[in-house]
């Protein structure tokens, strides 16, 4: 009997698909667009990273990066406070790859990956591995543009004005011409200097100096930008290796997807609503009652573009766009509010209280990451009781 009422069942149904009718069954709720996260969303994360070995790299666990023993990888990131880390899904975040990750994720949820080197770190890139010699002469007047010295230095050039020229030597500026500028290195015959990454020693042979090094094997050591470390030396020359020291290395992520706006919902409100007076700017905050941030730029800096054109308009900056007045002044071309603010470099950022004081400087180029921090910290100081 239950076999025949099987039969019947399947007939009907049959006959239903037969007829143009569709048989609807129960399906498990669809992810729409807006819970889906894509490149470009602002989103929060919780996650942890370690090697294969499980030995720590980053946390934003307590918990976890507290741990006394959990083995920590070599180039282990420290932090100060624990909490959700803001990124925008698609883009690099403090570590590689986690940008990345968190693409096609709906709030909630939790997964584990392993990254691959490439995405990660990187490969080990053996043109990273750069040889030196232990031993550099240089002559102790040189010469140089001046825009070679505002790109070395970053100050413009004023005779008479000592400048850092190494680590252990400075140098004395002795002219200024429309074109160039000359130096005279400030040194003593048979000077040591104890640094970091090794000995330094300093020779005078006649209008020459020949500066000599001891390095120090596994020695953090930088040129320029780049960050590497010490790995051997024969007397002669001495190596220093650049690549990232987990590089070549994959990289096993735990991630949680705590919260997510999407980009459309911060488009709107992304552009920075500048003043590019000064005092019209600090008059405007001091109206609002509210406290500012102050960009002090040059047209030729890089960096200064890369300030104001990747840092500013990252969504964890457009988020306080209500919260301060901003205000952006070529100081390169108005020379008195260079000289009023004592600046020495660009780009040059000034955070102000709601009361018009200097709160914070921040000298040099800033990610979105540390101005965040900063910002954070200013309204928490400046947040009214009561609200």
């Amino acid at each position: 009997m239950r076999y025949c009422k099987r039969l019947f069942m399947a007939g009907l149904i049959l006959c239903a698909c037969i007829a143009g009718y569709t048989i609807m069954t129960p399906i498990a709720h669809a992810a729409t667009d807006t819970e889906i996260v894509k490149a470009g969303d602002p989103v929060k994360v919780n996650y942890t990273v370690r090697l294969e070995d499980g030995s720590l790299v980053y946390s934003t666990h307590a918990e976890v990066a507290q741990d006394p023993n959990q083995k920590r990888a070599a180039g282990y990131r420290a932090q100060a406070t624990f909490q959700p880390e803001e990124i925008v899904a698609g883009r690099q975040a403090l570590v590689p790859g986690v940008g990345q990750s968190v693409v096609g994720m709906k709030t909630g949820e939790e997964k584990k990956i392993t990254i691959p080197p490439g995405s990660a770190f990187g490969n080990i890139d053996r043109s990273k591995i750069k040889t030196y010699p232990v031993a550099k002469t240089l002559p102790k007047n040189l010469g140089m543009t001046a825009e070679q010295f505002v790109g070395q230095f970053g100050v413009l050039p004023v005779k008479g004005k000592e400048v850092q020229y190494a680590p252990f030597l400075k140098a004395l500026v002795k002219d200024v011409t429309e074109h160039t500028v000359n130096l005279e290195l400030i040194v003593n015959d048979g000077e040591q200097f104890k640094l970091d990454y090794g000995t330094v020693s300093t020779r005078i042979d006649k209008d020459e100096v020949i500066i000599t090094m001891t390095p120090l094997i596994g020695a953090a050591f930088r040129v320029g930008e780049a960050a590497g470390k010490i790995t051997g030396s024969n007397g002669e020359t001495f190596t220093v290796d650049f690549n990232h020291p987990l590089a070549g290395k994959p990289i096993v992520l735990d991630i949680e997807l705590v919260s997510m706006t999407k980009a459309s919902a911060v488009a709107a409100s992304a552009n920075i609503p500048w003043i590019e007076n000064h005092d019209e700017g600090l008059a405007a905050a001091k109206g609002e009652k509210k406290p500012a941030v102050m960009v002090l730029y040059a047209d030729w800096c890089g960096w200064c573009k890369r300030l104001l054109n990747e840092t500013i308009p990252d969504p964890k900056i457009a988020a306080f766009r209500d919260q301060f007045v901003w205000i952006k002044v070529n100081s390169d071309k108005q020379k008195d509010i260079y000289t009023h603010y004592h600046q020495d470099g660009f780009p040059l950022v000034i955070l102000f209280d709601r009361e018009g004081r200097v709160a914070k400087r921040i000298n040099g180029f800033a990610n979105a990451v540390t101005l965040q921090d900063e910002l954070r910290r200013l309204t928490a100081i400046q947040t009214p009781k009561g609200g």
